[in-house]
C-alpha cells in the first residue's frame, strides 16, 4: 500500500517546495497512494526563525504571513479532505519545528486543532541554527557546536531526545539530508 505521512507543497510552503495542494493530492492518487498525510511547516514566532528564503520581501512581512497562512492552510486541506474522500485518504497535520523548547506550547497549541490528526516531531535546527538549508549555513552550525561535525550530531540527537520527550509525537522526521 503505498502511502506518505510527510509532504509539502508551494502553496503553503514557497520557496521550499513546488505545486498548489490540490495537485499534490491528484497526483498522489495518480500513482497509486492510498493515504497521503498533508504536512506543511508551522508558523514560526521570531524573526531569527526564518528560513532563508524566507528573508524577502523582508523578515517582517514574512512572519506576519505565517500564522494566516497556518489557518489557510487548515482550511483548504480540509476542503480537499472532503472533495478527494473517495478516492484517497487524507490525513491532515504539520511538521512541528523544534528550533528551541519555547516552541513546545506553541507545537501542542497548534496540534489541538480540530482539523489536525497528528504532527511530525522536526529538527531542521541545531542550536537554532539551520542544518540543512546550505553549505555555509551548515558550517556555521558546525561552528556553533564545536568545530566537529561529530559534535553537532550530539547536539543535533540531544536536541531531538528533548523533543521527543517533551512533545511525543506520532511521527518522526530525521535528518534526511545529511
Amino acid at each position: 500500500m503505498a502511502f506518505t505521512m510527510h509532504s509539502h507543497s508551494g502553496q503553503f510552503c514557497p520557496g521550499h517546495a513546488k505545486d498548489q495542494l490540490e495537485d499534490i493530492i491528484q497526483h498522489a492518487i495518480k500513482i497509486g497512494y492510498k493515504t497521503i498525510g498533508l504536512t506543511e511547516h508551522m508558523p514560526r514566532t521570531d524573526i531569527a526563525d526564518l528560513y532563508p528564503e524566507e528573508l524577502l520581501p523582508s523578515p517582517e512581512e514574512s512572519l506576519s504571513l505565517l500564522f494566516p497562512r497556518h489557518d489557510t492552510y487548515l482550511a483548504e486541506a480540509t476542503r480537499l479532505q472532503r472533495k478527494y474522500s473517495s478516492q484517497i485518504h487524507i490525513l491532515i497535520a504539520f511538521e512541528g519545528e523544534w528550533i528551541r523548547p519555547a516552541y513546545g506550547p506553541l507545537i501542542r497549541t497548534l496540534a489541538a486543532h480540530d482539523a489536525v490528526d497528528y504532527f511530525i516531531g522536526s529538527l531542521h535546527h541545531t542550536l537554532t541554527i539551520p542544518i540543512d538549508f546550505d553549505q555555509p549555513t551548515y558550517s556555521r552550525a558546525v561552528s556553533a557546536c564545536g568545530g566537529s561535525e561529530e559534535r553537532l550530531f550530539e547536539a543535533y540527537f540531544d536536541e531531538q531526545y528533548q523533543m521527543l520527550q517533551e512533545l511525543k509525537p506520532k511521527v518522526l522526521n530525521t535528518a534526511e539530508h545529511w
